[in-house]
């Protein structure tokens, strides 16, 4: 009984970590790293997609002397917009410089 319910909780635990990963377009599924381009090939052009920019600086400090060097790096952050089919939910993809590294599923659009 105890070996049933561990097994059932790791299976709670797991599912969400899962769905949040991939993302299914018909019958094929794009996971997290994947490129830009390969969502597009599978999953076709979204329905809307924002693109924003955004700058980190970095400081490092040179121990030998009081100077330091300070860099710029500035990322493009690409929201793609998917309606899934059937529930009418409404999947945000967002890549970064062309990489997908969030799937969120939002909420339900009212059609």
């Amino acid at each position: 009984m105890k070996k049933i319910l561990i097994l059932m909780i790791i299976l709670l635990i797991a599912i969400p970590a899962l769905a949040s990963s991939t993302f299914r377009c018909g019958k094929r599924l794009v996971h997290i790293g994947d490129s830009k381009a390969m969502v597009l090939i599978t999953c076709g052009e979204p329905f809307d997609k924002t693109i924003s920019y955004q700058t980190e600086g970095n400081y490092q400090k040179n121990w030998y002397s009081s100077r330091g060097t300070y860099s710029q790096t500035t990322k493009r952050i690409e929201k793609f917009y998917y309606k899934s089919k059937g529930v009418a939910l409404l999947h945000i993809l967002t890549f970064i410089d062309g990489v997908l590294k969030k799937i969120k599923t939002g909420k339900r659009i009212i059609k």
